[in-house]
């Protein structure tokens, strides 16, 4: 109960600095109704994609308040922040996103690193399981479960998470975007690596004999 509350707190907290922030922009004729939330979308996204994230959540975050029910600006604030490395403020945005649209699999995907980077592994997992059951075998949502499960010392399942990554994301490449020096290439030989790593740390794992 007092977890929820807290989050209920924070949600509010949230809208209000939002609100705080819109009537600002308002008053210096930047953003005045929902009208301009798809602007506040397309100029927040050019300055992230050109690595300006800190910008790109100032001009976002109002249109939290003037479109409090419009998933992709929650869905958008969200993933800049974490590229922003800001996983708070990503699990704030996420979690209203995953709210508003809760079959989607993609808020729910983020919603999973927004978690894992909070360092709450076991929400991070059950986020990023749903997202699978609505888009199996996504790749990258593979990665990220193996990944939590990295961080949280579970060695087996990180190991065969990983390798579903790896066995997917051949299956979905064409040869010719395999070259060496491709993303993909380097996606697959930095997962390979996690996986060998998991393999070693769960044959490292002292075996609990029953007659002890």
């Amino acid at each position: 109960m007092r977890h929820a509350r807290s989050r209920s707190d924070l949600h509010l907290a949230m809208r209000l600095l939002a609100a705080v922030l819109a009537l600002t922009l308002v008053g210096a004729g930047c953003a005045t109704t929902a009208a301009d939330v798809p602007r506040l979308k397309r100029d927040a996204r050019e300055a992230s994609e050109a690595g300006r994230h800190v910008e790109a959540l100032r001009t976002l975050r109002p249109a939290t308040a003037l479109a409090p029910e419009d998933q992709e600006v929650f869905f958008l604030l969200g993933a800049i922040a974490l590229r922003a490395d800001r996983p708070g403020e990503a699990e704030e945005a996420l979690a209203r996103a995953v709210e508003l649209a809760p079959h989607d699999p993609r808020p729910l995907a983020a919603h999973g690193l927004a978690l894992r980077g909070l360092h709450r592994y076991e929400e991070a997992e059950s986020a990023l399981l749903r997202s699978l059951i609505l888009r199996p075998a996504d790749p990258a949502t593979l990665a990220a479960l193996g990944e939590v499960y990295r961080q949280w010392g579970e060695p087996e399942k990180c190991a065969a998470r990983y390798e579903q990554f790896v066995w997917q994301l051949e299956q979905d490449t064409p040869e010719e975007e395999l070259a060496p020096e491709s993303n993909r290439a380097r996606a697959l030989a930095v997962a390979r690596s996690r996986m060998h790593e998991c393999e070693a740390a769960a044959l490292a794992e002292p075996i609990d004999n029953p007659l002890r």
